[in-house]
């Protein structure tokens, strides 16, 4: 026996779901999931600030770019 180990394989599965909320009349969050390899990227959106929901992608795919 070598004495190596092997390393514990993972499976994902994962699900998305979000919500205006009471005030807004538009969903400025965005995610990104790669199951494959188990990321799971969230970003909540500004809401009420101009351009929240472009912050929001932005920040999406500048995650999405590094991973």
């Amino acid at each position: 026996m070598s004495g190596q180990r092997t390393p514990p394989v993972h499976t994902w599965t994962s699900g998305v779901a979000t919500d205006t909320g009471l005030v807004r009349d538009r969903n400025e969050d965005r995610y990104w999931v790669d199951d494959e390899r188990g990321v799971f990227l969230v970003v909540d959106g500004v809401g009420g600030h101009a351009a929240g929901e472009l912050a929001a992608e932005t920040a999406v795919e500048i995650g999405r770019a590094h991973v």
